[in-house]
C-alpha cells in the first residue's frame, strides 16, 4: 500500500508533546503564531530538517518536528491564503472573535467594524508562506529540481520492475517567511490604506530590517505581546472558556469562538475569575484544569432533581454528554486487550487514539 505524507501527525505531535509539558499557553501560541519555516537557521539547515522530516515519514518513522520551536505548518498550506483569512482564523483561534461579518460590514449587534477587520487582517501583510526568501531563491530551485529528478527516476524504476511506484509525492520546496509588508487594505470610506492594529487594541508600529535578504521586523510579535497583556478582554477568557466547554460540555460563552456583544457569557463574573487566575498562575493550563475539575460544580451528580431537571446553561447539575470519538476506541480497545492497526508502518503500531493525527486513520482491516 502506498505511504502518504501526513502533515497532520507532525501537526498533532508538536501540541502533543507541549501539553504533555505543560508548557505555558501564551507561548504555545507565540509558536504557532509567530512561525517561520527557518527559525534563524540557513537555507541548507532548513532543506536538510524538511528531507530529514520526510525520510523518517518514507519509512514510518516519526517525525523530528516536534522538537521545532514554532509550528510553520499552521501558515504552511497547499493552497493561498488571503489576509482577510488569516485575521478571520487567528481570531476565532486565539480570541475566541468571530469577524466574518465584519468584512462587508458592521453587524448591528457587534462591535467590529470593516476599518477594524482592514487594520487587524493588514498584520499579516508580511508573510509569504508560499514562497522562498530572495537569500535562498537559487538553492531552493536548485533543490527542487533535484528532489523531482530522484521522484522521477525512483517511478521509472518501479514501471521497469513491473512494481507500484509507493513513494511520498515530492512537493516544492517551500517557507513561511516575513519580508516587507504587501498591499495593505484600505479604508473602506477613504481608500486609504489603514494601519496594521491588534483587534479593538493599539496600531502596531512595522519596520523593516536593513538587509538584502528583505527580512522585517514582525508585526506577529507586536500582536502577541497584545494578546498576553493582563487586560486583553480575549486572549485569556477564550482559552479558559474553551477548557471549560470541554469538561462541562457548554461553554461559559457558547459556541467558544464567538464571544460577541450579542452572546454575553452566561456567568460573566465567574469567566472573568478564572482568567485572571490563568494569567496569574504564568497561563498554567494544568492549573486551570485543577481548578476547573476540583470545583463543587464539575463533581455535581447529572441525576436531576426538581429544581434542576430543566437547567441547560447554568450548571446546577452534570450533564450527560457522548464520549469523544477517539476516546470510544481507546476505551473498547482497553476493555477488550485489543489493539487498532492505524496503517502499514505508520509508526504508531502502540499508539491510543488519541495520538494519532486526525487524517493518519487508516484502518485496513487486513
Amino acid at each position: 500500500p502506498q505511504r502518504k505524507p501526513h502533515m497532520s501527525q507532525m501537526w498533532h505531535d508538536w501540541f502533543r508533546k507541549r501539553v504533555a509539558d505543560n508548557m505555558p499557553y501564551d507561548q504555545i501560541v507565540k509558536g504557532v503564531l509567530t512561525a517561520t519555516s527557518r527559525e534563524g537557521r540557513t537555507p541548507e539547515e532548513y532543506i536538510k530538517e524538511v528531507e530529514a522530516n520526510e525520510a523518517a515519514q518514507e519509512k514510518g518513522e516519526r517525525t523530528r518536528y516536534a522538537e521545532r520551536a514554532t509550528l510553520d505548518l499552521f501558515w504552511r498550506k497547499q493552497q493561498r491564503v488571503t489576509i482577510e483569512e488569516w485575521g478571520e482564523k487567528t481570531a476565532a483561534a486565539f480570541l475566541g472573535v468571530r469577524l466574518e461579518c465584519a468584512q462587508c460590514h458592521k453587524h448591528p449587534f457587534d462591535r467590529w467594524t470593516q476599518a477594524d477587520y482592514r487594520s487587524y487582517a493588514n498584520t499579516f501583510a508580511v508573510l509569504s508562506p508560499g514562497n522562498v526568501a530572495p537569500d535562498a531563491a537559487k538553492l531552493f530551485k536548485e533543490a527542487n529540481a533535484e528532489r523531482a529528478k530522484r521522484s522521477q527516476q525512483a517511478a521509472q524504476e518501479a514501471r521497469r520492475k513491473g512494481e507500484k511506484f509507493v513513494g511520498l509525492p515530492v512537493a516544492p520546496l517551500r517557507e513561511v517567511f516575513v519580508t516587507r509588508a504587501g498591499k495593505m487594505l484600505p479604508d473602506p470610506d477613504t481608500n486609504k490604506p489603514l494601519p496594521m492594529r491588534t483587534l479593538g487594541g493599539p496600531e502596531i508600529k512595522f519596520e523593516t530590517k536593513p538587509g538584502a535578504t528583505g527580512t522585517a521586523a514582525d508585526p506577529r510579535e507586536s500582536l502577541w505581546k497584545w494578546m498576553r497583556e493582563k487586560d486583553n478582554p480575549f486572549f485569556a477568557r477564550s482559552f479558559v472558556n474553551r477548557v471549560w466547554a470541554h469538561y462541562f460540555g457548554i461553554g461559559l460563552v457558547h459556541p467558544v469562538d464567538d464571544f460577541s456583544l450579542a452572546n454575553p457569557p452566561s456567568n460573566d463574573k465567574l469567566l472573568g475569575a478564572l482568567a485572571k487566575r490563568f494569567v496569574e498562575s504564568g497561563y498554567d493550563i494544568r492549573d486551570l484544569e485543577r481548578t476547573v475539575l476540583l470545583s463543587r460544580t464539575y463533581q455535581l451528580s447529572s441525576t436531576p432533581n426538581a429544581t434542576n431537571k430543566l437547567d441547560k446553561n447554568n450548571y446546577a447539575r452534570a450533564y450527560i454528554r457522548p464520549m469523544m470519538a477517539e476516546v470510544v476506541v481507546d476505551v473498547l480497545n482497553d476493555a477488550m486487550g485489543t489493539k487498532e492497526r492505524w496503517g502499514v508502518g505508520e509508526g504508531h503500531e502502540n499508539a491510543r487514539a488519541i495520538e494519532v493525527g486526525a487524517s493518519r486513520v487508516s484502518n485496513q482491516n487486513v
